[in-house]
């Protein structure tokens, strides 16, 4: 047997043992005010709130920009 047919068949049946990561699921609402941004977070199901209590949350800013000016 050639490399070439030895390669797929170990790749599909090491394919088997991987698992994929949960999907978790947030909605999220923000509210600009003359003093800042305030945002409001809340998980959509059981596992999602199971997850963001044992895990935790993480909270990025990010600017985003167009030919070189701020998008408002």
């Amino acid at each position: 047997m050639n490399v070439k047919h030895i390669l797929p068949i170990f790749m599909l049946m090491l394919s088997t043992f991987v698992t994929a990561q949960p999907h978790y699921h947030t909605q999220a609402k923000a509210c600009v005010t003359d003093e800042g941004v305030t945002l409001r977070w809340a998980p959509t199901d059981m596992q999602s709130w199971q997850a963001g209590l044992s895990s935790g949350y993480i909270v990025e800013r990010f600017t985003i920009m167009k030919n070189n000016f701020r998008i408002e």
